[in-house]
């Protein structure tokens, strides 16, 4: 049976190696794929029926003849591990099996160009790479007792209960494991998820065909060694977070405008509740018992879609902002920890807060205020590009910016408490940095909570300064003025709850 390869055969490359240059090495970033492929479902690939149907000469050539796989890497990713191996045991044939198909593809080019490249000493004709499932077919590849080695480096964690069945050790598969291997032949598992290394270590010790080795014999292991090191490039964690470059400017952009986009927007109609709450003009909302009995007597009075007016002003003033917010957030973290993480660095990440508040607020303090006044209870502008030209014609450029050292008095302090209490319970809840979305939303919301309810205060007089709506039409352009407005009473100060459900 045909088996679909683009791997030159040896001899072939050996011809092509002497009437051609030496090949430059395939790009990672030319075949990027996502990290995770069901290892369940029926992929597009042909298989052998049984070990003697495999034809190994169609990756190996000549180079075959005489000799058999003896070691296989499962879910080889991108083959760092292959290449060390394949000079420190030049007379052993070695495969990789890679069920991603970009993947597979990098690997097999990788090792056509190295075979040319080392066409007279023959180098790296002893390994290739294979797309396959083998948690579903690797008796169909391999003999009774062929295999001297198998190696799992870095699989898929696979955290959810309901997928422990996808992980590439059970009970089941061990005993595919044991089939192939000779006696004496050796599984190397290697993983930095704690709950997936005692998964292994107890699923192989507590089967029968399987004993760990000793102390003694891991260390004299020259193999070992090697395992450690390849987690920059290969395996399919190593891969999980190579593809998702968490340090690059244009992830962080990205993410902060997706992220404030849907904040601001989702909880938009409670936010227009808690302008109105806060301003000087007296309105029914004050007389409500909670957020959401005023937010329905919104709707009830003036309509479904009064809540939402501006919303469109704070998602196009939100999505700069935050991008900018995460991005400079996240390299004065890592600048001042050391890419670290501990209670230590609890400081550290209050300075970078500080850092990214200050250039948040220059961007999203007009979208603010621009928001604040269509949300106000008969607000005279029929759209946001009204508002922006009325305010201008009025009251000048300073009005986009009066209530900024507000802002900002208010902003650091809110957002040094909520980047502080956010990763120390991070840190509480989620010691390993394990992907846990569910400690995410527990350390955000009481983070965010918790600052909401501390600066709601300088909130109120921030809002007071951006809407500029009194009955008496006198203009408050400081905190002190608009702190001792006869207009103002300590109810205007209490209004925590609506914060609060907006921050948290």
């Amino acid at each position: 049976m045909e088996i679909e390869q683009r791997i030159a055969g040896v001899d072939h490359a050996i011809e092509e190696g002497m009437t051609t240059g030496v090949p430059d090495l395939p790009q990672k970033k030319f075949y990027r794929q996502r990290a995770h492929s069901n290892p369940h479902s029926d992929h597009d690939i042909d298989y052998p029926r049984t070990p003697s149907d495999m034809d190994w000469r169609k990756l190996y050539g000549s180079y075959a003849d005489g000799r058999q796989v003896e070691f296989a890497d499962v879910g080889c990713g991108y083959g760092g591990l292959l290449m060390k191996l394949s000079p420190m045991y030049p007379e052993t044939l070695m495969v990789g099996l890679e069920i991603r198909v970009k993947v597979s593809d990098f690997v097999q080019e990788k090792i056509k160009a190295l075979r040319i490249r080392n066409a007279e000493s023959k180098g790296y004709c002893n390994v290739a790479c294979l797309r396959s499932n083998a948690m579903k077919y690797l008796p169909n590849y391999f003999k009774k007792h062929q295999l001297s080695k198998i190696f799992f480096l870095f699989p898929d964690p696979h955290f959810k209960n309901k997928k422990h069945k996808w992980r590439i050790v059970t009970p089941g598969l061990l005993a595919e494991y044991a089939y192939v291997l000779r006696p004496g032949g050796i599984v190397y598992t290697i993983t930095d998820v704690k709950e997936l290394h005692e998964w292994m270590v107890r699923h192989l010790s507590e089967h029968p065909l399987f004993e760990r080795l000793s102390e003694e014999e891991v260390a004299a292991d020259p193999v070992v060694p090697l395992l450690s090191d390849s987690c920059s490039v290969r395996g399919t964690m190593g891969d999980e977070y190579e593809d998702l470059p968490t340090h690059s400017i244009g992830v962080h952009l990205a993410a902060g405008a997706m992220a404030g986009a849907v904040e601001h927007c989702v909880m938009f109609p409670f936010d227009s509740v808690k302008t109105r709450m806060q301003s000087l003009c007296p309105c029914p909302e004050t007389k409500c018992p909670t957020p959401v009995h005023s937010l329905w007597n919104i709707v009830r009075r003036e309509g479904w879609l009064r809540p939402l007016r501006g919303v469109n002003a704070v998602a196009a003033g939100s999505m700069p902002a935050h991008a900018l917010y995460f991005t400079v957030y996240e390299k004065t973290k890592g600048f001042l920890t050391g890419n670290t993480t501990g209670h230590a660095n609890t400081v550290a990440y209050g300075a970078a807060g500080v850092m990214a508040t200050l250039v948040h607020d220059a961007v999203m303090n007009p979208a603010e205020v621009i928001k604040q006044r269509m949300q106000m209870q008969f607000s005279p502008y029929g759209s946001s590009i009204e508002c922006v030209r009325c305010i201008y014609q009025r009251e000048g450029i300073a009005a986009f910016y009066r209530s900024y050292t507000t802002q900002l008095m208010m902003g650091i302090p809110f957002q040094s408490i909520h980047f502080m209490t956010y990763e120390f319970w991070q840190q509480v809840l989620n010691p390993e940095h394990k992907y846990d979305p569910k400690s995410h939303l527990i350390a955000g919301g009481f983070a965010g909570g918790l600052a909401a309810a501390l600066t709601t205060p300088l909130d109120c007089v921030k809002t007071v300064l951006n809407t500029q709506q009194t009955p008496e039409l006198c203009q408050k352009d400081g905190i002190l003025r608009v702190c001792i407005s006869k207009r103002q009473n300590s109810k205007s100060f209490t209004f925590r709850q609506t914060s609060i459900l907006y921050s948290g």
